[in-house]
């Protein structure tokens, strides 16, 4: 679980197991004890206090004067799998068009690795037989198929309707492989196009231009 909870929580021993000892703040406010108690309760750590980094980097809230800095945006995760989170940072430099920082963290998914793999449908390019050109072709292929000499004798009996279907069936995909193949993999990013591109750097390229801005701060350090 993951979000802005308003709370910031504290080092106290009291929590200890709940919380880690890298929080940003010594003590816990209203809204970090009921977040200590709702994680506490549900088996579950805030992980966002488990890992030392610069205090920069624990920060995921800056006051609009640019004075005040807090630690309010938590990650939880199951204490079970809590040793899979390899770190949780606040990102200053990400735009993300909020007072807050982005809060990113590294996680470790621990799966048992499963050889098989299943033999997925792929389907053929069907669109191109609109084509009358593509259709003439592959009528002709079907005709060749079927005008092939059977390598076995069709065995009279309760097996004659498989084996026609059987090779009614070989003669179809053949013919299909040779002339209009499979369909092509959709590309799901089509729609991100240079105007996306553009309109992407433009606003990135602003956002860097607001926070490197001079103020009083950066000129009194």
């Amino acid at each position: 679980m993951l979000g802005d909870w308003n709370a910031k929580v504290g080092r106290e021993e009291i929590y200890q197991g709940v919380i880690g000892k890298h929080s940003m703040h010594v003590n816990a406010n209203n809204n970090g004890q009921r977040l200590v108690d709702f994680a506490a309760a549900r088996n579950m750590v805030v992980s966002s206090t488990c890992f030392p980094h610069k205090e920069i980097h624990k920060h995921t809230w800056r006051s609009p004067d640019g004075k005040t800095y807090n630690q309010i945006d938590h990650i939880l995760i199951d204490r079970r799998n809590a040793s899979s989170m390899l770190g949780v940072k606040s990102c200053r430099g990400a735009s993300s068009d909020s007072d807050h920082y982005l809060v990113r963290g590294k996680y470790r998914c621990k799966i048992a690795y499963n050889k098989y793999q299943p033999n997925r449908t792929r389907r053929f390019h069907v669109d191109a037989l609109r084509e009358a050109s593509m259709a003439s072709r592959f009528q002709q292929q079907l005709e060749d198929e079927f005008g092939k000499p059977g390598d076995e004798q069709v065995a009279k009996g309760e097996s004659h309707t498989e084996e026609d279907w059987n090779q009614l069936k070989g003669a179809i995909i053949e013919a299909a492989e040779q002339t209009i193949g499979y369909q092509p993999k959709p590309d799901g990013r089509g729609w991100f196009d240079d105007e996306c591109h553009r309109a992407l750097e433009e606003k990135n390229a602003a956002y860097k231009k607001w926070i490197d801005r001079p103020t009083r701060t950066k000129r009194l350090e």
